[in-house]
């Protein structure tokens, strides 16, 4: 299994997966496993838009169709930090929450986006970028906890140790809890550099 970098909006565009290049992936390239990623700048102040989640479902859809699964990215900005606030985060969770928990079996994993550029928690308007501040990590442990909810059967992959540690606590995952789906057993680390 390898990984083929696909995005379903580009700021000002959206671009719907293909099935017929998804099956060529999985039989010419022996690739079953894409990333997948969402822009929701056209909806920094507003709700997501019913034809937007139809989208983001008819590419699930997709997906199945042609075997493959993806790892799953929600973000506003890829370029200037902006950017939705606490409260529309919050919201667009509860948008996306059916569809993702619909659509498990053919999501590998989510990656915690939504906050900064390109949703990597930084470079970010509303939730801080050097010397946070206590409300900028209460900010971010609350979404961070939101976002949990939209794949409870699957891993969610923040950047940094520093924000795992703050989503699932210190302390090690014992074999006891290592697939007890709690929060501390769910939480991932991803890096883009790789």
């Amino acid at each position: 299994m390898c990984c083929r970098y696909t995005t379903g909006k580009s700021i000002g565009t959206f671009t719907p997966l293909n099935q017929s290049t998804l099956a060529g992936y999985k039989t010419n390239e022996k690739i079953t496993l894409i990333w997948r990623a969402f822009y929701l700048d056209a909806f920094k102040t507003t709700p997501i838009s019913a034809d937007y989640l139809t989208k983001i479902q008819t590419d699930f859809a997709t997906m199945r169709a042609a075997g493959v699964k993806c790892i799953l990215r929600f973000c506003y900005t890829n370029i200037d930090g902006s950017d939705a606030t606490k409260a529309q985060i919050l919201a667009h969770i509860e948008q996306l929450k059916p569809i993702t928990m619909a659509n498990e079996d053919v999501i590998s994993n989510l990656e915690a986006g939504f906050i900064g550029n390109y949703g990597e928690w930084y470079y970010s308007t509303n939730f801080g970028t050097d010397n946070l501040t206590a409300q900028n990590l209460a900010d971010r442990l609350e979404v961070g906890l939101k976002i949990m909810e939209l794949t409870p059967n699957r891993m969610v992959a923040f950047r940094t140790p520093y924000i795992q540690r703050q989503i699932g606590g210190a302390s090690t995952v014992t074999t006891s809890t290592a697939y007890n789906k709690s929060v501390k057993s769910r939480v991932a680390g991803h890096n883009d550099c790789f």
